[in-house]
């Protein structure tokens, strides 16, 4: 029998066979892939297999295996022969099983069909191993990665400008010969997530040649109108802003400049317009809580433990608070509720034109000293409210009492500069100074003015072990007044104008005087004189006129004196 060519129907039943195990091994694969609502077989993440759960079950898988939270890991690194180790908390990571049992979930899910039962036959014959999900501070591990960086080589040096007796200067940059730290971040990041950290990741030097630099480059990065430095607050700090400089040239003139000074390294001068910005950063600097705007003390009694108490935790509160420019200050705000719970005691208070005893008795001290520091430093009262009765520790107009919830005391930071509130309540004085800056210099005087007196109301009430007529001062009050402030304020120099910023009114407190009505024992009466008569014992004896009704003061909120 001689060999020739397979016959047509032997190619037709190996074609047909062919065609048979296709749409076998298609419809296993669409039934694997479509028809499974688990995690495919063969997925796994740092030794737990997954395969064949649901998300939530492989969560708990995740869970038993790490506990709750993923302890913190040692990754070990060689940087061109310098031993380096960093741990992953260093950069913030915050591992999540939850997140990772959704990308077990979702492997071989997306993408075209083929491309989804490619995935899934993959996993299932060779394996996918899947990083723990997590999220990391790129800013705190570049900076771990450029501290452990250093004395490992020479770090690339980009071109630079810099503007100096009123000209523009480019330096060029020089290359570099070092490990690379986005590798070396890349490499952090994916023993990280894969939690291997027995393995030393290792980095070689790499030569890097600065960026080209060209005039576009050098305008794009260049060219601004002057701007000042100006401030920025961060927490409760204060950051200067370097200012930038006005600068403009000719792009065609520099590109011809910048083809001349081709030499690493090398420092050459563009001719450009620079406009200098009114505030620079030095200056800036230099101001920044420079001068002592205004400042006040007062003084109370040490001995007075609770109220002493009371004054040292308002100063505390108030001590260091910064305002930018615009910014009001609330003593309540910053201060906060009058409460045992946040250390305040029971001290005196004013209520109803009275003496009582109140929570956070002592604070108005505080705030009144604060009040007085504002009128010195000439800032904007936005509002101030003066006590029921006058106070010792400040001038008449001078003080400003608080009750949280219903009176406060606020300023508005009028400078053009960040202010701060310096204070401190102890050793019996209340000191707040403000500390700031202004471009002018100001003098300021104030003059309080009492221009009307409000008598003491005299309450009469009857005491029967007094003799009849006879009267006694059981209280002595006190007169009250209506004070109004004036402010002047001297800039550079020159006096300005008298203004009102006040008008106090203080109330007066009653006198209460006890009236005897213990009827008078008469003596024997004498003969008289014949012709006379005795006198009518009616028109002897006079009742004693009804006590006169002091004027009532119906305020019911406190004065935390």
């Amino acid at each position: 029998m001689t060999k020739g060519k397979p016959s047509k129907f032997s190619a037709k039943i190996f074609l047909i066979a062919a065609a048979a195990l296709l749409l076998l091994v298609i419809a296993f694969a669409s039934t694997y892939v479509l028809a499974n609502k688990t995690v495919y077989r063969g997925v796994e993440c740092c030794g737990v297999k997954l395969g064949g759960l649901t998300a939530q079950e492989a969560e708990a898988a995740l869970r038993s295996r790490f506990g709750d939270e993923m302890a913190p890991g040692k990754i070990k690194l060689d940087l061109a022969g310098n031993e380096r180790e960093i741990f992953t908390d260093e950069f913030s990571t915050v591992y999540s099983f939850e997140k990772t049992a959704e990308e077990a979930m979702a492997y071989g899910r997306n993408g075209s069909f083929f491309k989804r039962c490619g995935d899934a036959v993959a996993a299932l014959f060779k394996g996918y191993n899947l990083p723990v999900s997590f999220t990391a501070d790129d800013e705190k591990l570049l900076s771990c990665v450029e501290k452990m960086l250093e004395g490992t080589g020479t770090p690339v040096t980009e071109y630079s400008f810099s503007v100096r007796d009123g000209k523009l200067f480019v330096k060029n940059g020089t290359p570099g010969d070092m490990p690379d730290s986005e590798e070396i971040m890349d490499g952090i990041k994916k023993a990280a997530g894969e939690r291997k950290f027995d393995d030393t990741l290792k980095f070689s030097k790499k030569t890097r040649q600065p960026k080209k630099l060209t005039a576009e480059k050098l305008y794009e990065d260049a060219f601004s109108a002057p701007c000042d430095a100006s401030y920025q607050k961060e927490g409760n700090a204060v950051v200067v802003i370097p200012h930038k400089y006005g600068i403009d040239f000719n792009k065609k003139e520099a590109e011809d400049i910048i083809k001349q000074h081709t030499e690493y390294g090398e420092e050459f001068e563009i001719p450009a317009k620079i406009e200098m910005p009114s505030l620079l950063y030095e200056d800036a600097k230099a101001r920044l809580f420079a001068q002592t705007l205004g400042s006040y003390k007062s003084n109370f009694n040490s001995g007075d433990r609770s109220r002493s108490s009371n004054i040292y935790l308002a100063a505390k509160l108030i001590n260091d608070v910064i305002l930018m420019p615009g910014d009001v200050f609330s003593y309540n705000d910053i201060v906060g509720e009058r409460s045992a719970a946040r250390g305040f005691q029971v001290a005196h208070v004013y209520m109803n034109n009275e003496v009582v005893d109140g929570i956070g008795g002592g604070i108005c001290q505080v705030s009144s000293t604060l009040y007085c520091a504002t009128l010195y430093a000439n800032m904007e009262i936005v509002t101030r409210t003066n006590h029921q009765l006058p106070v010792s520790y400040v001038p008449l107009g001078q003080d400003a009492t608080v009750d949280y919830g219903n009176i406060d005391f606020k300023f508005k930071n009028n400078t053009g500069y960040p202010l701060k509130v310096a204070a401190d309540g102890s050793g019996g004085t209340v000191t707040v100074s403000l500390l700031g800056y202004r471009d002018d210099t100001v003098k300021v005087e104030v003059t309080p003015v009492r221009i009307s007196t409000i008598p003491s109301p005299v309450t009469e009430k009857q005491d029967p072990s007094l003799p009849q007529g006879e009267r006694k001062i059981e209280k002595k009050g006190a007169d009250g007044c209506v004070v109004e402030t004036y402010k002047t304020a001297t800039v550079n120099g020159v006096k300005g104008e008298k203004k009102l910023t006040s008008k106090s009114t203080y109330a007066a407190t009653k006198t209460i005087v006890r009236v005897g009505t213990k009827p008078v024992e008469s003596a024997p009466a004498a003969a008289l004189p014949e012709g006379e008569n005795a006198p009518d014992a009616e028109s002897e004896i006079k009742p004693s006129p009804s006590p006169s009704a002091a004027p009532q003061n119906t305020t019911s909120k406190p004065d935390e004196q």
